[in-house]
């Protein structure tokens, strides 16, 4: 792995095309931004050159602490919802249903 690199707008790759700028999602490098080939870990098979230079500087230590935990709290947080709305569809359809219900009672008891 490369040292940063603060000028990879218009970095080439070995393959000698245009760097693609992703983002690290690991413990260790929390959002950190890197240049790497455009087939980079596209397939095991086929991973490109293997070009990769970091964009964003090293992030302190406690930034590597904190981040990782913040995301996953940021992804409990949104099954959690999904689960939510979820269960307020079925709710409103469960109301419905039983109004529908209700209403068919009365107007069948009161022939």
């Amino acid at each position: 792995m490369s040292d940063y690199n603060a000028s990879a707008e218009q970095t080439m790759c070995y393959c000698n095309k245009m760097g693609k700028m992703r983002t690290s999602w690991t413990d260790s490098n929390p959002g950190r931004r890197f240049i790497g080939c455009e087939k980079w870990k596209l397939t095991k098979e086929d991973s490109g050159c293997g070009f990769f230079v970091w964009y964003d500087r090293l992030m302190c230590a406690r930034s590597k602490m904190i981040i990782p935990g913040l995301l996953r709290t940021l992804r409990r947080t949104e099954v959690e919802a999904k689960r939510a709305k979820q269960m307020e569809k079925m709710y409103k359809a469960l109301l419905v249903g039983s109004w529908v219900l209700f209403v068919g009672v009365e107007i069948w008891y009161l022939k």
